[in-house]
C-alpha cells in the first residue's frame, strides 16, 4: 500500500475561483490569496493593487461517525476575508460572484461531495477608513465515506 497526499481545500476553493471568475467592469477578477490569520493579512496587502479575496479555513473539520463506525461523514468551513477601497457595492458584487460559483460548482469540487453556502455579513466598526470588509462562509461535506482503509 502507498501513501496518497490528500487534497487541500484551500488551494482547490482558490483554484475553483480563479478558474471560473467571469471579469465585469463592475466585478473584476480579485487578488485571491490563502491566509493563516485574517487579521494579520489584512495588515499586509495594498489594496491600491486591486480587491482581495482571503481564503482560511473557518473551523475545525468535523468528523462525525456513522452506525457502525466503518462510516464518517467530513464537514469543515472556508472563510471568504472580501475586502475592497471600492463601495460596498463592489463588496456585494463579489459575494454574489462567489456565492454563484460556488453554487454552479457544489457537486464539482475535489474529493468533496458538496459545497454549500452558508452565510454573509457585512463587518462594520472595524475602524477601517474607507475600506470594506465582509465575510462569506461556505460549507463543503463528505457523507457516508469509509473511515477504515482495507488492505
Amino acid at each position: 500500500m502507498s501513501f496518497t497526499e490528500e487534497n487541500e481545500p484551500l488551494v482547490d476553493m482558490k483554484d475553483l475561483l480563479d478558474e471560473s471568475w467571469v471579469s465585469y467592469s463592475e466585478v473584476p477578477k480579485p487578488n485571491l490569496l490563502i491566509v493563516n490569520d485574517v487579521e494579520e493579512a489584512i495588515s499586509r496587502i495594498n489594496l491600491n493593487d486591486g480587491d482581495y479575496i482571503l481564503f482560511s479555513l473557518a473551523s475545525p473539520e468535523q468528523i462525525r461517525p456513522r452506525g457502525n463506525f466503518i462510516y464518517q461523514d467530513r464537514i469543515a468551513g472556508i472563510l471568504f476575508a472580501i475586502l475592497t477601497k471600492e463601495s460596498r457595492q463592489r463588496m456585494r458584487n463579489i459575494y454574489k460572484e462567489i456565492r454563484t460559483i460556488c453554487n454552479i460548482n457544489k457537486h464539482i469540487f475535489p474529493n468533496w461531495q458538496l459545497i454549500r453556502p452558508m452565510n454573509y455579513r457585512e463587518l462594520v466598526n472595524t475602524g477601517d477608513i474607507s475600506i470594506w470588509r465582509g465575510e462569506f462562509v461556505v460549507q463543503i461535506e463528505n457523507h457516508g465515506i469509509l473511515a477504515e482503509l482495507s488492505i
